[in-house]
C-alpha cells in the first residue's frame, strides 16, 4: 500500500498528499470512513516516509479492529520541523503488553519503525472508548511549503474533528503569544526599575562628590585662617578650633571622595555586566542598571 511513496512521479510528494492517499486506500479497502484533518504541509523526506508507513499501519489496525465503533479520525500537523500524526478509533481498545511477540503489526511496523528513524510512537486508551496512536517525527529538512491549514478528504460528520483542530491550534498560538507578551512586559518593567535605580545611584555619586568638595573648601578656609594667625603671631585658643575644623573637613572630604569613586566604579561594573547580558539575551542582574540596548527575549 506504500510502494513508491515519496519518489518523484511515483507517489505523493507532500505530507498532505500522502495522508489523503493512504486514508483513501484504507477507507476503500475496509469500507470504514476515515476523517482526515491536516494542519500545514511540507515535502516528504525519508523520515516522513517512515512516519507515513507507521500511520498507514495504525489506520489499518483501526479500520480492522475498531471500525465498528464509527469513523477513524486522523489528524496531522506540521509545526516547525516537527510533524505530529494522531490516528484514533472508537473500538474496544487493547493492551500493548497483551499482544504476542509474533504479532509484528504494532510492535514492529509502528513502534519499531518510528524508533529506528528517530521518532516516537505512543499508544493510549481513549477514556470514552477506543485507541489513539500518536506519531511524532522531526523532518530531515526544515522546509515548510505551507504554514496555513489544509483540509483533506473530509467526509460528512467530521465537523467536530475540524473544529477541535482549529480550536486546539488557535489556543496554542494564543497561549504562546500571551506568554511572549507577558515576558516582554516583565522585561520592560524590569528595565524601568533598573534605570530608576541607576539614576538614583548616579545622583548618590554626584552628591558624595559635592559633599567632598564642600569638605575640601571648609578645610582650606580653616587652614588659611590658622596660617594667617601664625604669620601675624596672634595664635589664640580659638585657632585650635580652626585646626580641628581643618583636619575634620579634610578627613571627611577624603572619605567622601573614596566612597564616591568606589560607587562610580560599581556603577561602571554593573553597566558593563548588563551590556554583556543584553548581547547574550539574559535578564539583568540584581542591583544593576539595564542598558538601553537590552531587548526582551521572545
Amino acid at each position: 500500500m506504500m510502494g513508491g511513496m515519496g519518489s518523484r512521479g511515483e507517489g505523493p510528494e507532500t505530507l498532505g498528499e500522502a495522508v489523503r492517499l493512504l486514508a483513501a486506500e484504507v477507507e476503500g479497502h475496509y469500507g470504514v470512513p476515515i476523517e482526515v484533518v491536516v494542519v500545514g504541509d511540507c515535502v516528504l523526506d525519508e523520515k516522513l516516509n517512515a512516519q507515513m508507513q507507521a500511520m498507514c499501519e495504525a489506520m489499518t489496525n483501526a479500520a480492522k479492529h475498531g471500525g465498528k465503533g464509527g469513523a477513524v479520525q486522523v489528524y496531522a500537523e506540521v509545526e516547525g520541523r516537527t510533524v505530529f500524526v494522531s490516528v484514533r478509533d472508537r473500538g474496544p481498545g487493547f493492551d500493548l503488553d497483551s499482544i504476542p511477540a509474533d504479532r509484528m503489526g504494532v510492535r514492529e511496523s509502528i513502534i519499531g519503525r518510528m524508533q529506528r528513524n528517530g521518532g516516537t510512537a505512543r499508544l493510549r486508551a481513549v477514556p470514552e472508548g477506543g485507541t489513539e496512536v500518536e506519531l511524532e517525527m522531526d523532518r530531515v529538512q526544515g522546509d515548510a511549503s505551507s504554514n496555513g491549514m489544509t483540509w483533506l478528504s473530509l467526509p460528512s460528520g467530521s465537523g467536530d474533528l475540524v473544529w477541535s483542530a482549529v480550536v486546539a491550534r488557535q489556543y496554542r498560538e494564543a497561549q504562546r503569544e500571551e506568554e511572549q507578551t507577558r515576558q516582554r512586559e516583565r522585561v520592560r518593567r524590569l528595565r524601568r526599575v533598573r534605570k530608576a535605580v541607576g539614576r538614583a545611584e548616579a545622583c548618590a555619586v554626584a552628591g558624595l562628590f559635592a559633599l567632598a568638595v564642600v569638605g575640601y573648601v571648609i578645610s582650606a578656609f580653616a587652614t588659611r585662617s590658622v596660617l594667617e594667625s601664625i604669620q601675624h603671631g596672634q595664635f589664640s585658643p580659638s585657632d585650635t578650633a580652626q585646626i580641628i575644623t581643618a583636619i575634620g573637613g579634610l578627613t571627611t572630604a577624603v572619605g567622601l571622595s573614596i566612597a564616591a569613586v568606589l560607587k562610580a566604579l560599581a556603577l561602571l561594573v554593573h553597566a558593563r555586566a548588563d551590556m554583556v547580558r543584553a548581547r547574550e539575551s539574559l535578564p539583568p542582574g540584581e542591583g544593576a542598571a539595564v542598558s538601553d540596548e537590552a531587548e526582551p527575549t521572545t
